[in-house]
């Protein structure tokens, strides 16, 4: 099953690299508790998926790595898939 979702995604993948220091210096305000919280990778991770829906997949690095490191990948559907792969295997 792992290797038959794998061809639904791009081979492709956009590595960004962040400033541990820009990362943790920013606040955003908690919904909840009304309270000014340090910026959590996960939080980013879920305004990109949120922003492009099922288009993406996202995995960010641990937040104690020395480099945090977010990657995107490309998700296709049924129908992009094959209209990619009638194009050639360059995707």
């Amino acid at each position: 099953e792992k290797n038959a979702s794998a061809k639904y995604f791009s081979r492709w993948v956009l590595r960004f690299v962040l400033s541990q220091d820009a990362v943790m210096s920013k606040h955003v305000l908690n919904p909840v508790s009304g309270l000014r919280e340090n910026l959590q990778l996960t939080t980013i991770k879920e305004k990109i998926e949120a922003k492009f829906e099922s288009k993406v997949q996202v995995i960010v690095s641990d937040e104690n790595a020395d480099a945090i490191v977010i990657r995107v990948r490309l998700r296709y559907t049924e129908t992009e898939l094959a209209s990619l792969t009638l194009k050639g295997p360059h995707y």
